[in-house]
Parts: C-alpha cells; structure tokens; sequence
C-alpha cells in the first residue's frame, strides 16, 4: 500500500480542503480567521452603519469568488453577532445579506469552543458550562449506583 500513487490533475475550480489563500485575497476591510472548517470575519467600527455597509461589500465579494470557484455556503449555518457594551443601545437594523438572503443575527456565537455572548461576559459561556458538567455529574452518579 506504501507505493500507490496517483496521477495529478489541475484544480480547475475551488481550493484543497484547509487552503486559506482563496478567501484570504479578497477581503479588505475587515480580518479573516479560519481553524479547521469555521470561518470567521471580524470587522469594528463606531458606526453601525458603516459596519453594516462593510460587511454587505464583503459578503458580496464572498459571494463572487463562491461562484467564480463552483462553490456554495449554506446561508443556514451563517450567522453574525455585534459585540457592544451593554450600556450602548443599537440604533438600526444590522441587516447583512448573502446572495439575497439574510444572515441570522444571534447574540451568542461559539468561537473555538467558547461561547462569545454580544456584550463580551462569560455568563452565557459558564451556564453552558454549568449544564454540560451537571449531565455529566447524573451519570457518573446512576454509574455508582
């Protein structure tokens, strides 16, 4: 089995699983983080607006280098968080689109195994934590019994 080899072909479409160079040459206003097969785009700024219109210029060129490279996103598991001190009230709508149709907007996002909640405190993180350990705490003790 140590000597099979196969021929080489051309990529003609898309990127190899675990490339970070397609997506990384087209975005300009904001950051790109991938790990494994979650990607992540982060932009700031003090206006709502203006973040709005950044990200609905970034989803756009998203979607073309999708489409340029026969690819899909499944807009179902795409969702966007506004992280924002809890004493600043948002005014506007946060309203970002792919390919027409909207990105869910949530207020707790996982980010590498820790839950981010939209006003950066661990509250959300720790109830998680808590159920996950209380479960595990049930059965370890129907174990015993």
């Amino acid at each position: 089995m140590g000597n099979i080899s196969s021929d080489q072909l051309p990529v003609t479409c898309g990127f190899p699983q675990g490339s970070v160079l397609g997506p990384l040459l087209l975005i300009n206003r904001s950051s790109f983080h991938l790990f494994a097969d979650d990607s992540n785009l982060f932009c700031s700024h003090k206006k709502l607006q203006t973040i709005e219109l950044a990200w609905n210029n970034e989803l756009d060129k998203i979607q073309e280098w999708l489409y340029a490279n026969k690819l899909s996103l499944n807009i179902k598991k795409a969702n966007s968080t506004l992280f924002h001190p809890p004493q600043k009230k948002l005014n506007g709508s946060n309203v970002l689109c792919l390919n027409d149709k909207t990105v869910s907007h949530i207020k707790s996002a996982k980010y590498l195994g820790v839950l981010m909640e939209c006003h950066l405190n661990w509250k959300d993180h720790v109830n998680n934590i808590c159920k996950k350990l209380t479960r595990s705490i049930g059965i370890i003790n129907k174990l015993r019994h």
